[in-house]
């Protein structure tokens, strides 16, 4: 008798390699209800910064300036491996189409990390050296603004992502928006907590500033520069865990379905307990989110490319040009006609398709790195997930009375009631 002890007949890789579950939020990220959250917050994050940039712009301060720039360039400084042309493969050398294979990896990385160095860019320039007051009101309405914007589109595509990820069931966008509109003012406080107890910390070191203005409290303020050290390293515990893993805690209310505290309150558990893992779990992320992208970014190339290409066959040598010249949005030939403007909107519209990509993949990444990190540190499982399942009431029966007035529970429509009769015998008819 041959026997089957010790063969492997099925490997459970969710317990093994639970990591690999990363590799699905690359085709989650391409969900079109990602695409257009993504897309929408992308364009109010611009419409704001742009609108307090414009309120700032007669500043002379030098930080000022550059984040006047900053914001209002931010859309429009969007990394771009190149542009094509209706010959691009057929008569560039070996050496040039290598140098742009290296620029798509470069542009594709450079996408990927700036998802987050973008979004926190208000909020670190609040800790510049040579931040003016005025630099720090605008940082601020920045930061507030896009904290804003995200706590909806962000959370609304994290909640998608952590039902697609544990339930694997199709979550609407309707739901996900009422959802995200919900919880959203446990998603706008849970970055906000840090910065409570850094002003509340700030408060205190301020007054050894002010202590030290005098040559005697200077020497006061020496001797209790340990304490000014201890409040600075709490600071630092607290600020480097959000700066790493801010996205986490809009993970965190779309999973648990909690509120800020309790995000606030995971993020430095999670982060701090299994600060290997989550490194590990970034840096694959990071990598596969770079495939994705180019893949996106090839996928939108293409689609104008051959958009142009394909139009090309009918028009003469000059309107050829002037395609293609629209499609890479150029201003240039009849891009300020009417009809050039109406072509330049829609390639827009598919290149701002291309970078939501990025960003719906990043909060998508953030919830499956979030799912792996409770695991590693709660021990819970990865398909465990607050769901909205209200308990339908159900109705209680209706009572009536029998011929002997009686109180009887009600049958079912479409049941014989055979009230002043015998019940029926099996297989009988009634008697009376």
């Amino acid at each position: 008798m041959v026997s089957d002890r010790g063969l492997v007949r099925e490997v459970a890789w969710s317990e093994v390699a639970p990591w690999l579950i990363l590799f699905r939020v690359v085709s989650l990220a391409f969900d079109p209800r990602k695409l257009v959250l993504a897309a929408a917050g992308i364009v109010l994050t611009w419409g704001g910064w742009y609108g307090v940039a414009d309120l700032f712009s007669g500043s002379s301060r030098t930080d000022v300036k550059e984040q006047v720039g900053f914001y209002r360039t931010w859309l429009g400084d969007t990394p771009s491996p190149g542009t094509t042309s209706p010959a691009a493969g057929a008569s560039s050398p070996a050496g040039e189409s290598e140098n742009f294979a290296v620029a798509a990896v470069r542009s594709a990385v450079r996408v990927i990390s700036d998802v987050p160095v973008r979004l926190s860019r208000p909020f670190r320039d609040l800790f510049r050296e040579d931040a003016s007051l005025t630099g720090i009101a605008m940082s601020v309405l920045c930061a507030l603004w896009a904290l804003a914007v995200w706590s909806l589109f962000g959370g609304a595509i994290t909640r998608i992502a952590a039902v697609q990820l544990t339930q694997e069931q199709r979550y609407g966008l309707v739901s996900a928006v009422r959802y995200a509109i919900r919880k959203w003012p446990s998603y706008f406080a849970a970055p906000l907590f840090p910065f409570a107890f850094v002003i509340g910390a700030m408060a205190l070191t301020s007054l050894a500033g002010l202590v030290a203005q005098p040559s005697a409290g200077f020497v006061v303020t020496a001797i209790f520069w340990p304490v000014v050290l201890g409040i600075a390293l709490l600071l630092v515990i607290l600020l480097a865990a959000l700066l790493v893993g801010w996205p986490l805690m809009f993970a965190c209310v779309s999973v648990e379905g909690q509120d800020a505290f309790d995000a606030f309150h995971r993020l430095h558990a999670y982060v701090y307990q299994r600060a290997f893992q989550f490194l590990f779990y970034t840096v694959v992320a990071a990598v596969l989110g770079t495939l994705g992208w180019l893949v996106a970014w090839l996928l939108g190339e293409g689609v104008l490319y051959v958009a142009a290409w394909s139009t090309s066959w009918g028009s003469d040598a000059v309107r050829d040009a002037e395609i293609f010249s629209l499609s890479q949005l150029d201003t240039v030939g009849n891009a300020a006609t009417a009809g050039g403007k109406v072509i330049s909107f829609w390639t827009g519209l598919v290149q701002l398709l291309v970078l939501a990509f990025g960003y719906g993949y990043f909060w998508t990444a953030a919830t499956a790195i979030y799912l792996l990190l409770r695991r590693d540190t709660d021990g819970m499982p990865l398909d465990n997930v607050y769901l909205e399942t209200p308990v339908q009431p159900q109705p209680l029966p209706k009572i009536v009375a029998d011929d002997k007035g009686v109180p009887v529970m009600a049958r079912e429509e479409g049941e014989h009631e055979h009230i002043g009769e015998d019940a029926p015998p099996e297989g009988g008819t009634p008697t009376a």
